[in-house]
């Protein structure tokens, strides 16, 4: 900030006063308040040095100024008609204003035209709360407008909030907030939130059904789920249920499985008369449960090309060999992942190969973080199948039940991590090989 001189006339009290009036601190801590005719402070700034004029007076050299702060306005996005505003629409200050008087100003068809002024002192960082009523009638898109008017300068974002006016006693609609969600074998609880809009007034209670692999016949196999009924009191505007994995991997079903809650019926339970409960667009929420969670490599692995399909490098090498590529795009969502040997490559003793598709750079410990699968014959050692989430398979479960891999775009990037491990092999070329092979699957 530019350096900022200020010219503080003699008075009849003497220079030394006026300086241990208006001046505060020691050494390189100094300060001086600015203010204007009325005495409101307008500035204050720290300096670091302070001369005497020939004709009397003060000039202080401010180096910085902590006049930084600005004024907004707060409020709810929506409001009930017949509302008295205690807390809700505030003048919010943030970061050290000056003395400052900022004016407020209601408008609109949903409540009574108003103004004021509330005054703030210099300082720090407040808010102050905006008195008004809304209309005692409620009309379909009615609404108040909410504006303050800072001093020069002090003006933040936002300034002005309109404000919905909503009837207390409409019918209410439920919604989870998202469709899905993911949970992994001995991790935290998954927080399912479940919206409510509308009526702020009457309680309900909302049912939360369970199904899918984790749930086929309505009953949870693994993990637990609470509540199963949902309360809504009064002015609430969301709930939880919350979904809490096992500690250990189930012996079913098989994993990744997916849990399909659904709301049913609202029912009210006291509140105005006539007032119905509904549910709205969203009244799904998948839970795909994974295996535990594990981390990946460090350091991880370095990424390879698989190119536009067909087959890649050979890996040749020591008797164990790995390599890792990122998970092909494809049109269909769908391709095929195989690991051949190279001919001429006999292998004598153990042989294990394996694939795993996942979210590390590098085979992780866990075969369960991801998709796994491994062989030891010596003819085709091991193929696995990849999808992408589309709309001909929608579902965990009807991936897994023709053999494929659940790793939706959505929750990648995922990798392709390649492991063969053997104890010798007689080759033409000295080392054994093996050859990743991958194609688009269009059907």
């Amino acid at each position: 900030m530019k350096s900022v001189q200020t010219l503080i006339r003699r008075t009849a009290v003497g220079l030394s006063a006026i300086a241990a009036l208006i001046v505060t601190g020691y050494a390189v801590s100094q300060s001086v308040e600015l203010r204007d005719s009325n005495g409101v402070v307008t500035a204050q700034c720290s300096y670091s040095e302070m001369k005497v004029t020939p004709n009397g007076g003060v000039i202080v050299s401010c180096s910085s100024s902590s006049s930084t702060g600005t004024f907004t306005v707060s409020a709810p996005n929506s409001l009930p008609i017949s509302t008295t505003t205690t807390n809700q629409v505030n003048i919010v200050r943030t970061g050290t204003t000056p003395d400052a008087a900022v004016n407020w100003q209601v408008s609109g068809t949903g409540c009574a035209t108003d103004s004021g002024t509330i005054n703030f002192t210099a300082g720090t960082g407040s808010s102050k709360p905006i008195a008004f009523t809304t209309g005692s009638t409620f009309a379909p898109g009615t609404t108040c407008v909410v504006g303050i008017t800072p001093p020069a300068g002090l003006g933040g974002s936002p300034t002005s909030k309109t404000i919905t006016i909503v009837n207390p006693d409409a019918d209410v609609t439920f919604a989870f907030s998202s469709s899905s969600s993911t949970a992994s074998v001995g991790t935290t609880a998954d927080q399912i939130v479940v919206t409510r809009s509308g009526g702020t007034n009457g309680v309900f209670q909302v049912p939360v059904a369970i199904a899918g692999t984790l749930a086929p016949s309505g009953t949870l196999l693994a993990g637990t789920l609470s509540p199963s009924t949902l309360t809504f009191n009064a002015n609430s505007a969301s709930a939880t249920v919350t979904y809490t994995p096992p500690s250990t991997t189930p012996s079913s079903p098989g994993l990744p499985a997916n849990l399909l809650l659904s709301l049913g019926t609202p029912v009210q339970t006291s509140g105005p008369a006539g007032q119905a409960g509904t549910i709205g667009s969203n009244g799904t929420h998948e839970v795909t449960l994974n295996g535990p969670a594990v981390g990946c490599p460090s350091p991880e692995a370095s990424v390879g090309s698989l190119g536009s399909g067909g087959t890649v490098n050979v890996l040749r090498g020591s008797s164990v060999l790995t390599a890792t590529y990122a998970l092909p795009n494809t049109g269909t969502g769908f391709a095929n992942i195989a690991l051949y040997q190279t001919p001429y490559t006999p292998v004598s003793g153990n042989l294990v190969s394996e694939i795993h598709i996942s979210k590390c750079r590098g085979m992780t410990a866990n075969q369960n973080n991801g998709c796994y699968t491994s062989s030891n014959s010596l003819s085709q050692v091991v193929k696995i199948w990849q999808t992408k989430l589309t709309s001909k398979l929608a579902s965990p479960a009807a991936i897994a039940a023709i053999g494929r891999c659940y790793a939706p775009a959505s929750q990648g990037p995922w990798y392709i991590n390649i492991r063969v491990t053997y104890d010798t092999c007689s080759s033409m070329w000295g080392t054994c090989g093996w050859q990743p092979i991958w194609k688009e699957q269009t059907s």
